[in-house]
């Protein structure tokens, strides 16, 4: 059957049909030939299609599944239409397909605008003149033929969706887009500008003023970068470059081979500033919080997981457990400065057992900057003031002519060097007057410095007329000596005693200027006076306790002769320093005269001693890093142990350091109690027998 199509019959195009009754499974048919792509076939009567059967070699049909006995094939080749170079006008209807091969393509607009075409690998719709390309439609959708997954569905007066693996991912709203799902914008930027917005919703980013950017949560804004590029966190209007507002800030580290950090940094560029200083939890030393100046290597503040604070140390806890709450630690000079620049005011240093009213202040120092004093505090109370000229009043602030209080001064006058501890009492009478009741003074109370490096002691006493009067008593002078009741050395002139400790000089010197009697010394006990070193006008008494009023029951002696020739007097010699001595043994003369001795033979008494010596460390101690005062970097130097085990040395030296680790052993042992004889007790007995033998001898005389 022929056909044409157009107003000229020629070129045209014909069909030609061939029919085949199959085989059981048949799939192949032979043709007289084919052009690819221009034929029809019909299994039975139906039409196939496409995907139904292969037609690419021009000869052969093959289909997809094998016919049955007895079925029939019709399969209906055409020639292609001849159209090139043609014009057509009016309306073409066409009620079969319009087959284009590849590379061929349908041309739109007098300068070939539009067109559309396949490659072979790829199909096009390829605008390539002037204007727009529109696609018009109530409803316009993109999908895949394969699947039907819808690419880009727009709604007409709607949304425009786009789809990821047919699940929508992006729509646009009447107010802007909604994303489901994740953004990424892997370069470029993303812009803000239009109108100021002020939205809502679970989670948004938006310009709520030029040049400035918002972002927010739960309805609420959280953060705000400004025009002058400071962000805010918390307020929508920072002051500085970063500003948070009722927040916290957590830097938090979750292993334990880096250290959570905060960095501050000036001059030079990022990776090398001039300066740099930054806060850190050392996670190799305890999680201790510390301040480090990078710069220069040094850590200048730490704080360990007990509350304790190191300044020039990282260990604040190797110290004193009782005093190392705060820890100032250098290898130089150290120390803590408390200013105050404004006028009428004070320093304080509070040792509080409260909070509120005088327990925040139990006790401390306080520094006066008005009148430049220092005042020390217990009990809430102030206990002694320093003053400006460098007096001490204790008890009072200052000198007060109404309460009992001390006062230490000390200076240069002139030319005379003097320093005092001044006491002052209020007079018990009806005055009411406070008067100087004791002074002790060192220095020099003349020109000469003649008490150099002495002191002296003085009381007041009371002139009759309860008005006191202050008098020298004593003074221990620059060599020594103690001097009381007299200002120079006791001798026939000067009454007073001087105590010496000095080698080859007697102990005690007292003296009495006048030349009656006169007790230089003079024993008491319970039972009252019990003797008396005295001395008249050329002799020295050793007096004992032996007045007829202390004694009774008194009888004469008898056996005295016999008692003294059972005395033993032998010539011994010491063996402290080998000289030879007349005298008696103790314990012998104590079975004869028990009076004159003390003490028990072989006595033995209980003497405590040291075992071992305690014993240490002489080391020398481990020195922080720092910068001395050239300004160059001193490594820190671990400490040192010289010796261990060792006794405390007499001297050291320089620099090292004694510390003990084993205490001293104490023990207790048993050594003589040695006897003493008073040889003054055997004269009663000496007499007695002397008087014995001289009766004798009297009756002999007159037998």
């Amino acid at each position: 059957m022929a056909g044409y199509l157009g107003a000229i019959p020629v070129p045209q195009a014909t069909q030609h049909r061939e029919s085949f009754t199959a085989t059981s499974g048949q799939t192949t048919f032979n043709t007289a030939g084919y052009t690819v792509g221009f034929l029809d076939v019909y299994l039975n009567g139906s039409h196939l299609s496409p995907a139904d059967f292969t037609a690419t070699n021009g000869s052969d049909v093959v289909l997809a599944s094998g016919a049955s006995t007895g079925d029939v094939c019709d399969i209906i080749s055409y020639t292609a239409f001849e159209v090139a170079n043609q014009t057509f006008t009016g309306t073409t209807t066409l009620t079969g397909d319009l087959a284009l091969g590849d590379n061929n393509k349908a041309i739109f607009g007098a300068g070939s605008d539009l067109q559309i075409y396949h490659d072979g690998s790829n199909s096009y719709i390829k605008d390539v003149g002037t204007g727009d390309l529109t696609i018009a439609g109530t409803n316009l959708q993109i999908r895949s033929s394969a699947t039907n997954e819808n690419f880009i569905y727009c709604v007409e007066n709607g949304a425009v969706n786009l789809y990821h693996n047919d699940a929508q991912k992006l729509a646009t709203t009447s107010t802007g887009v909604n994303v489901t799902g994740k953004a990424t914008l892997t370069s470029g930027e993303l812009t803000f500008s239009g109108s100021i917005s002020d939205p809502n919703g679970a989670a948004y980013i938006w310009r709520p003023a030029d040049n400035t950017l918002a972002f927010g949560t739960a309805n609420e804004e959280r953060m705000r970068i400004t025009s002058a590029g400071s962000v805010g966190i918390g307020t929508s209007s920072p002051n500085r470059s970063l500003t948070i507002e009722d927040g916290d800030v957590q830097i938090h580290e979750t292993g334990t081979s880096n250290d959570p950090l905060l960095n501050f940094s000036v001059g030079g560029t990022q990776a090398s500033p001039t300066q740099s200083w930054s806060m850190r939890i050392d996670n190799s030393d305890g999680d201790k919080f510390q301040l480090m100046d990078v710069t220069d290597s040094r850590i200048v503040l730490t704080a360990d997981g007990s509350g304790n604070v190191g300044i020039g140390t990282s260990s604040p806890d190797s110290y004193d457990a009782e005093a190392d709450n705060l820890v100032v630690a250098s290898s130089g000079h150290t120390g803590i400065t408390i200013a105050s620049t404004g006028a009428n005011q004070r320093t304080n240093i509070y040792f509080s057992d409260g909070t509120s009213g005088s327990a925040a202040y139990q006790g401390g120092f306080s520094y006066n900057h008005n009148d430049d004093s220092l005042l020390v505090r217990t009990a809430a109370t102030e206990r002694m003031r320093l003053d400006a000229s460098g007096n001490v009043n204790v008890g009072v602030p200052t000198a007060d002519s109404s309460s009992n209080y001390i006062s230490v001064t000390g200076g240069l006058a002139g030319s005379q060097l003097n320093a005092q501890m001044r006491f002052f009492g209020k007079s018990i009478s009806n005055t009411g007057a406070t008067y100087e009741t004791g002074r002790i003074s060192g220095g020099s109370t003349s020109a000469s410095y003649s008490l150099s490096g002495g002191l002296v002691f003085s009381t007041s006493s009371n002139n009759g007329s309860n008005v006191l009067t202050l008098a020298e008593r004593m003074r221990i002078n620059s060599s020594g000596n103690i001097l009381i009741g007299t200002t120079a050395e006791p001798s026939s002139s000067q009454t007073g005693v001087r105590i010496s400790g000095t080698d080859g000089q007697n102990f005690w010197k007292s003296s009495n200027s006048g030349t009656s009697g006169y007790d230089q010394l003079a024993f008491f006990n319970g039972n009252g006076l019990v003797g008396t070193i005295s001395t008249s006008g050329s002799a020295t008494a050793y007096n004992t306790s032996s007045d007829y009023r202390l004694k009774t029951d008194a009888q004469p002696m008898t056996g005295a002769s016999d008692r003294v020739l059972a005395l033993n007097p032998i010539n011994f010699k010491w063996i402290a320093d080998g000289t030879r001595v007349d005298g008696f043994l103790a314990h012998e003369a104590q079975a004869v005269v028990p009076e004159a001795v003390t003490g028990t033979k072989d006595g033995m008494k209980d003497e405590k001693y040291q075992v071992s010596a305690a014993t240490g460390d002489i080391y020398t101690p481990a020195t922080d890093a720092y910068v001395d005062e050239d300004g160059n970097d001193v490594d820190a130097v671990d400490e040192v142990i010289h010796s261990a085990d060792a006794e405390q040395p007499e001297t050291l030296e320089d620099g090292q350091q004694w510390r003990e680790t084993t205490a001293a052993v104490m023990g207790t042992r048993s050594v003589p109690d040695m006897q003493g004889i008073d040889q003054s007790k055997l004269v009663p007995l000496l007499v007695a027998s002397l008087q014995e033998a001289l009766a004798r001898i009297t009756a002999l005389e007159n037998a």
